[in-house]
C-alpha cells in the first residue's frame, strides 16, 4: 500500500468517523429533546396529579384513623358479645341444672303420690269392698232364709189372671 493510498484511507476513515460523530451528536440531541419533552410532560402530569395524590393521601390518612377507631369499637363490641355469650352460657347451664333438679323433685313427688294412691287403693279394698262383699253375702243369706221361711205366694188360676189383667187395662 502506498503512502497516498494510506492518506486516502485515513481521510476516508476520518470522514466516516466525522459522519459517525455528527450522527451521534444528532442522535444525542434528539435524545435530549425527547428527554426534555418527557420532562415537560411529567411536570405537567405531576402538576395535575400532585393535588389529587395529596388529597388521596389525606383521605387515606383520615380513613386509616377512622378505620382504627372503627376497629377499636368493633373489638370492644366483640369483647362485650363474648362476655355476654359466656354469661348466657353460664345462665343456661344454671337453668338446665335447676330444671333437672326440679324435674327430679317432681318425679320423686309423683313416685311418692303413686305410692300413697296404691296404699289408699289397698286400704279401700280392705276397708270398703271386702266388708261390702261380706254384707252382700250376709244379705243374700238372710233373703234366702226369709224366702225359705215365708209361705209361697198363691198362684192365681189362669182364667182369673186374664180377668185381672183386663181390669187393670
Amino acid at each position: 500500500m502506498s503512502e497516498s493510498q494510506l492518506y486516502v484511507f485515513v481521510a476516508i476513515a476520518l470522514i466516516v468517523a466525522s459522519i459517525a460523530m455528527v450522527t451521534l451528536a444528532y442522535c444525542g440531541y434528539q435524545a435530549l429533546r425527547s428527554v426534555r419533552r418527557m420532562e415537560r410532560r411529567a411536570s405537567a402530569f405531576m402538576d395535575r396529579w400532585t393535588p389529587v395524590a395529596e388529597e388521596a393521601e389525606g383521605f387515606l390518612r383520615r380513613f386509616a384513623g377512622e378505620s382504627i377507631e372503627l376497629l377499636e369499637r368493633l373489638n370492644e363490641l366483640t369483647d362485650r358479645l363474648h362476655r355476654q355469650s359466656r354469661q348466657v352460657e353460664e345462665s343456661l347451664g344454671n337453668l338446665s341444672s335447676a330444671a333437672q333438679r326440679n324435674a327430679d323433685a317432681v318425679n320423686e313427688g309423683l313416685r311418692r303420690l303413686l305410692g300413697r294412691l296404691n296404699r289408699a287403693a289397698a286400704a279401700i279394698e280392705l276397708g270398703v269392698r271386702l266388708p261390702a262383699r261380706h254384707l252382700r253375702a250376709l244379705g243374700l243369706g238372710v233373703s234366702a232364709a226369709v224366702r225359705a221361711l215365708a209361705p209361697a205366694p198363691r198362684r192365681l188360676p189362669p182364667d182369673r189372671i186374664s180377668a185381672d189383667e183386663e181390669m187393670f187395662l
